[in-house]
């Protein structure tokens, strides 16, 4: 197999710090946001006042979407922050609706409201409901903030573990300059793909965690097989001319394919998910979505750029005692055929 070389397509090493201007951008954007806007918790970090609006029938799609869109005329004619949620199967389809209300101080506003869904949800559909519905609403409940501080600690420490091991992994498979690399590579995911989430205005809620496991996962994949493909590569005679960038360039002409098919078949799985979820679920899938591009993105452009950088064939001790086990093996089996020929 020839190893190809580098060409002006596909030359991202030499135009790293061109690259890193995304994730500087992305950065100082961030916390523009986040000083002029704060975080975009989601409604695991409020405080909600729910209650349920009942059908008490069962509905046609026609006329759930037709509800729907009253209510929701109903309740953003009186509040801003809100979410409405269906609930139930048959004779108890109906509709959650979600208000923030901190400190209790639309307690009044929400009864008052509840009231008005029950006199006006009916009369503003007209005559565009053929079952038999009757609307009733639950009593209010308060959905209290989720304590994520203990959750984030031991998302912390599993992250510190699986970053030790990979290094460990890494330095005995590979070398240690790819060991440094991965691990610097998952930190600076880790921060790229909170900047990206405050950018986008895409929700912090109770699962975001679940994003960066999903992330730090897909990337010791990919990055193994990269890897991998350039490890067979280092001690082929043939090829000692050619420079750490055109190793890592040929490693991503030869395995783009597989990796891409790879993505896009996960990414297209949480699409079709997501379709099917409440809006919890919807954010959450989108975040898992946006952590596997900015995974793609810390591998092809800020990893192998390292690796490329910093990587001494001369000082790889990892592989001169591959060669010293293959010429220990070589030895061997030459002693071995003498010993036959005589």
């Amino acid at each position: 197999m020839k190893l190809m070389k580098s060409n002006n397509k596909l030359n991202i090493i030499s135009r790293f710090k061109y690259w890193m201007l995304i994730p500087i951008v992305l950065l100082v954007v961030s916390i523009i946001f986040g000083f002029v806007f704060g975080l975009n918790y989601d409604y695991d970090f409020k405080t909600v006042s729910s209650f349920d609006v009942k059908f008490n029938t069962t509905v046609t799609n026609t006329e759930y979407k037709e509800l729907s869109k009253q209510l929701k005329t109903l309740v953003k004619s009186e509040f801003t922050d809100f979410r409405i949620e269906k609930i139930g199967d048959g004779a108890q389809n109906g509709l959650l609706v979600k208000i923030a209300n901190e400190n209790g101080e639309f307690d009044t506003q929400i009864e008052t409201l509840k009231n008005t869904i029950e006199t006006k949800l009916l009369e503003n559909t007209g005559d565009k409901l053929t079952s038999p519905v009757t609307i009733t609403t639950t009593d209010t409940y308060k959905i209290l903030p989720k304590d994520v501080s203990s959750l984030i600690g031991y998302s912390v420490l599993a992250l510190a573990c699986i970053m030790l091991f990979v290094f460990i992994y890494y330095a005995i498979r590979y070398n240690l300059t790819a060991s440094v690399s991965i691990v610097l590579t998952i930190l600076f995911e880790i921060a790229m793909l909170l900047t990206v989430m405050i950018v986008a205005r895409i929700p912090f809620n109770y699962y975001f965690v679940v994003s960066y496991f999903v992330m730090t996962i897909s990337t010791i994949i990919i990055s193994s097989y990269l890897n991998n493909y350039i490890r067979s590569n280092l001690n082929v005679e043939k090829y000692n001319k050619y420079s750490n960038a055109d190793r890592v360039y040929d490693a991503y002409a030869r395995t783009i394919k597989p990796i891409m098919i790879f993505v896009a078949l996960l990414s297209l799985s949480l699409f079709a998910i997501m379709f099917f979820g409440n809006s919890t679920l919807i954010y959450t899938m989108l975040s898992i979505i946006v952590s596997l591009m900015v995974g793609l993105f810390g591998i092809y452009f800020f990893e192998f750029s390292i690796w490329s950088f910093w990587y001494k064939k001369d000082k790889d001790a990892t592989l001169k005692r591959k060669i010293e086990a293959e010429n220990k093996k070589s030895t061997q089996t030459s002693k071995t055929d003498e010993k036959i020929v005589v």
